[in-house]
């Protein structure tokens, strides 16, 4: 089954998102920033399990840092099973005061296609893993 559009912290949303949620899917959380705006972030489906709940664990390809699907829905409060539109990823961000504009928006998309392409590679691999 595909993932939904979006689970909340909930039971329900909760137990959504462990029946919906196989190994290289990719989830988003939409950060807020005070000073920057709105960005999201991506997750990558792993197939390995948190003990001792069993539930699938999660992977960030910028970082490397792992969690279980409910610690991120519990902490995030919102995950979204498709890629936020017209938001930056915020693993991508690169901010310097002293380019124009169209060279930062240019870097940000550069930015954004690397990471979501790790994101994709991340995928595919866990993907392959799971078939086995």
């Amino acid at each position: 089954m595909s993932l939904k559009y979006q689970y909340r912290a909930t039971r329900g949303g909760k137990k959504d998102l462990i029946r919906d949620a196989r190994p290289g899917d990719t989830v988003y959380v939409i950060n807020e920033h005070s000073d920057r705006g709105m960005s999201y972030s991506v997750r990558v489906v792993t197939n390995e399990r948190s003990w001792p709940s069993g539930v699938l664990m999660v992977e960030c390809p910028a970082t490397g840092a792992t969690w279980s699907i409910t610690q991120l829905l519990a902490s995030e409060r919102e995950v979204y099973g498709q890629q936020p539109a017209g938001l930056p990823n915020r693993a991508a961000r690169v901010r310097h005061a002293d380019y124009n504009q169209d060279a930062e928006l240019a870097r940000q998309e550069v930015s954004d296609r690397l990471v979501d392409s790790k994101a994709v590679d991340l995928a595919q691999h866990y993907k392959r893993l799971a078939r086995r």
